[in-house]
C-alpha cells in the first residue's frame, strides 16, 4: 500500500521527527501512568476491609502514588500538547514558506486566470488542514 502522503509529511517534518518521536514516546508514557491510576485505587480499596478495620497506612501510601501518577500525568499531557503545537506550527510555515516561493514562480497568466480570493482561501485551508491533522495526530 503506497502513503505518498506520510512520505511527504515525513519530509516536510525531517528536522522535526525526534520531537516527533519524543511525542510517541511522551504519549505511551501518559497512556500508562493513566492505565495505572485505577490499578492503585485496586489496591487501596483492598486494604479496606471492613468498618473498624482499614489499614490507613497503606492507603495513605496508595493515595500518595496516586496524587504523583496524576501529576506526572498531568505534566505529560502538557508536554505533549506544547510539543504538538510546536510540530504544527513548524509544518505550517515550512509549508506556506514552500507555496509563497512556488506563487512567486507562477506565471503571471495563471494569476490573472484564477480567482485569487479562490486561490489564497484553497492555501490557507490545505495548510490549516495538514496543521489540524498534526495536532490531532
Amino acid at each position: 500500500m503506497k502513503k505518498p502522503g506520510i512520505r511527504r509529511l515525513c519530509a516536510l517534518l525531517r528536522d522535526k521527527l525526534p520531537t516527533v518521536g519524543l511525542i510517541i514516546f511522551l504519549s505511551l508514557c501518559y497512556c500508562a501512568l493513566s492505565l495505572l491510576i485505577p490499578i492503585l485505587t485496586g489496591d487501596a480499596i483492598d486494604y479496606i476491609v471492613s468498618t473498624g478495620d482499614v489499614n490507613f497506612d497503606i492507603v495513605l501510601e496508595c493515595m500518595l502514588k496516586i496524587a504523583i501518577v496524576s501529576a506526572l500525568t498531568a505534566i505529560i499531557q502538557w508536554l505533549c500538547t506544547l510539543l504538538s503545537n510546536s510540530v504544527a506550527l513548524y509544518a505550517s510555515k515550512v509549508l506556506r514558506d514552500a507555496a509563497f516561493a512556488r506563487l512567486m514562480q507562477v506565471r503571471i497568466a495563471y494569476i490573472d486566470g484564477h480567482s485569487h480570493g479562490d486561490m489564497l482561501s484553497r492555501l490557507i485551508n490545505d495548510v490549516e488542514r495538514v496543521s489540524e491533522g498534526i495536532l490531532m495526530g
